[in-house]
């Protein structure tokens, strides 16, 4: 009964919005929103994410050897692949931008000029055939496909030659891989062995 009871009870339309989160208990919610803004402005105003390579007048060409240059101003240079979808989102995605973006962070409090872009990164060939392949697409069918052509297609497709067919006999391939002895067989050969009936073993005399 109390089973029967629960089932009606979340099948009434009057207490669909029982649980639903109201206003005036998102408080924490807001909170944290207010503090994410306020020190976003902060950055922004004060460009902590700008970071410029060392001047000419800081650093007039020649003035000092690489080492020193790196030494005097010590910088970090992070990056990663541009944000793109290849497929489903996962922890691991974002698991591998916040470890950049901790180094490069930690590398700022460090007083180091550090920069953090994205799109930087060679994310491999599959990823130039993909693009590749979607430019050729372009050049031959037209940005919004006006170029495509669907009855040649449907002509070409039509001619197109039908893939060859081999037929197998199961019956024949099944036998290629049946043994002539049962397991049962296989193992009285085994101890009927002349090796077995005399209690051969590994001595180096040859003998029990």
């Amino acid at each position: 009964m109390a089973a029967a009871a629960a089932s009606a009870a979340a099948l009434d339309p009057s207490n669909s919005t029982k649980n639903t989160l109201k206003l005036e208990n998102t408080e924490k919610r807001d909170t944290l929103i207010a503090i994410e803004k306020k020190y976003q402005a902060q950055w922004k105003e004060n460009k902590v994410f700008e970071v410029d390579a060392p001047s000419f007048e800081e650093a007039p060409q020649g003035s000092m050897t690489p080492a020193e240059l790196r030494e005097k101003y010590p910088k970090f240079f992070g990056t990663m692949a541009y944000p793109y979808m290849n497929g489903t989102l996962h922890a691991g995605h974002s698991f591998t931008a916040s470890k950049v973006e901790f180094m490069a962070g930690f590398a700022r409090m460090e007083g180091k000029r550090a920069l953090f872009p994205l799109g930087f990164h060679c994310t491999g060939m599959p990823i130039k055939a993909c693009a590749d392949k979607l430019a050729n697409e372009v050049k031959k069918f037209g940005q919004n496909f006006e170029g495509y052509d669907e009855e040649a297609e449907s002509a070409e497709a039509e001619g197109s030659a039908p893939a060859p067919t081999q037929e197998v006999n199961v019956k024949a391939e099944a036998e290629k891989f049946s043994g002539k002895k049962s397991k049962a067989a296989a193992k009285s050969v085994k101890m009927n062995s002349p090796m077995l009936r005399t209690g051969w073993t590994t001595s180096p005399s040859g003998h029990p």
